[in-house]
């Protein structure tokens, strides 16, 4: 069996118009932030002018970031950057596979052992250890 009649049956994956404007945004912006209404409903939605930055450092669930340097959606120093931010960064691995790219993360043929399998024993350890996993097992790849 094939899978790319399957993984063709949501391609393109829906996204709504504010969604991918937002992108664009952050991408041209270089900032990190909500929505940009412009400065009239910014002021009005946010009480400033500009959109908010994300403030990342509320995040409280434990992250896990895999990404490649092949990833035409993710760079590597927009990645790199958000692991030095993030407060509970559990693990970050870069696939080292020149190839690899966004869409190989669901799709190729190896995903199992560079993703799912390491994603299913960190899952298998907590489900072992509980909270003391995340207090002895804290491990950066940067």
């Amino acid at each position: 069996m094939t899978l790319l009649p399957e993984a063709l049956k949501t391609v393109p994956a829906g996204c709504s118009i504010n969604q991918f404007i937002h992108f664009l945004q952050e991408y041209h912006s270089g900032r990190f932030c909500r929505y940009d209404y412009g400065s009239r409903e910014n002021k009005r939605t946010y009480g400033q002018k500009t959109p908010p930055e994300y403030d990342l450092s509320l995040v409280e669930a434990p992250v896990y970031l895999y990404h490649s340097e092949n990833d035409y959606w993710s760079q590597v120093e927009d990645v790199e950057k958000l692991a030095t931010i993030l407060p509970n960064l559990i693990y970050a691995y870069k696939i080292s596979l020149p190839k690899f790219n966004h869409l190989d993360f669901q799709w190729a043929f190896n995903v199992k052992m560079y993703i799912n399998d390491p994603v299913v024993n960190f899952i298998n350890d907590y489900e072992k250890e509980g909270d003391k996993y995340f207090t002895n097992n804290i491990f950066k790849h940067f």
